[in-house]
């Protein structure tokens, strides 16, 4: 009869469109219980169609219907209520409830043998707890999905995830203990997931721990060990420059020996050079700081390089000028941080030109 009526005047109204939704639903199910998946993977697909142009009100009820009968068909109607009332709780903000529901539901999983769907609802649980601050609960969901999984993957996901909220609770609660077993997380990670792309992301993690406690050497053995062409490559090299200056500086400041830190300096930030743009295209932030520490380095040595040092810093003062340029044709003003490098850049080519 509905199929009539829409041949008919054309369209059904949304409220007859949801009826619609309906019908093809309880027939789906009757196809699916007979077993006859062709049949039945038409019906949910026609269902998903017309529910795409039913507006509100009834879309919503569309929708429910749609939600409540695909979660019965994959978790099974008892688990799929349960899961539907975790989703609610979230929705509405109650994280205590979310956390009860979806533990719950985790519970009857594994009750069913379905370890599977238990990990996935763990990750689920474990992404509500991090995003209320319940870091220690969190990480012990991911690290037991990082445990029992068999998906590769997802092992490497979940436990980089242990890790990070390993580190958040560090920066919620600091102490010695709480460093020690975040540090503890990212080396055991990448040891065990040294092939994955998850190992970088926990390199650099760790180097930002490193560097934060002032472990110079370690932080730049650790930025460096980035590839070339990592998303945070690029500051991590920013960092490295930073990093050296600082360690020649205490070096000088308790009357220690610089040579062999000015010649690692040296070799490793001029080897950063093969990833600047060709001139006379202009440095970016990240690189023109690069030059400058570079620059520093080379007139502060023993036997300075002035030479070196007066064409990095050259290049630094017309990156400067371009950008200037740049912020005056569109009437914005220069950022502070350019400023301060055009003035250490003048000020260190003086001393190279003298």
């Amino acid at each position: 009869h509905l199929l009539d009526f829409g041949h008919k005047y054309g369209t059904l109204t949304d409220e007859l469109a949801a009826l619609n939704v309906e019908a093809l639903l309880s027939a789906w199910d009757v196809a699916r219980a007979r077993g006859e998946s062709n049949l039945a993977g038409e019906l949910i697909d026609k269902a998903r169609r017309i529910d795409a142009t039913i507006g509100q009100p009834w879309g919503a009820r569309s929708r429910m219907l749609l939600e409540t009968a695909t979660d019965a068909a994959r978790y099974g109607r008892e688990l799929a209520e349960v899961i539907r009332a975790a989703r609610s709780a979230w929705q509405n903000g109650d994280v205590e409830q979310a956390s009860d529901q979806y533990g719950l539901a985790i519970t009857q999983a594994l009750g069913s043998d379905r370890r599977d769907l238990a990990r996935e609802l763990q990750l689920t649980r474990a992404s509500i707890l991090l995003k209320a601050g319940r870091y220690s609960e969190a990480a012990a969901e991911f690290r037991a999905v990082a445990d029992n999984s068999g998906d590769a993957d997802q092992k490497g996901d979940a436990h980089l995830l242990y890790a990070y909220c390993l580190g958040k609770q560090w920066e919620d609660q600091p102490s010695p203990e709480h460093r020690a077993a975040y540090v503890a997380a990212l080396e055991e990670h990448r040891q065990q997931f040294a092939t994955q792309s998850s190992r970088d992301e926990a390199t650099w993690m760790l180097a930002c721990v490193l560097d934060a406690g002032n472990e110079w050497e370690s932080a730049i053995n650790c930025y460096g060990e980035l590839p070339p062409d990592h998303p945070r490559a690029a500051q991590a090299r920013a960092r490295i420059s930073a990093l050296y200056e600082q360690q020649l500086q205490h070096l000088r400041e308790t009357d220690q020996p610089t040579s062999a830190w000015e010649d690692r300096a040296v070799e490793q930030l001029t080897g950063f050079l093969q990833y600047f743009p060709v001139p006379p295209a202009r440095l970016d932030r990240t690189e023109a700081e690069i030059a400058v520490r570079l620059a520093r380095i080379l007139l502060n040595r023993p036997n300075p390089n002035y030479a070196d040092a007066e064409a990095l810093l050259k290049r630094v003062r017309q990156s400067c000028d371009i950008i200037a340029r740049e912020a005056e044709q569109n009437r914005q003003t220069v950022d502070s941080a350019w400023n301060e490098l055009s003035l250490a850049a003048t000020r260190l080519q003086i001393v190279a030109l003298a």
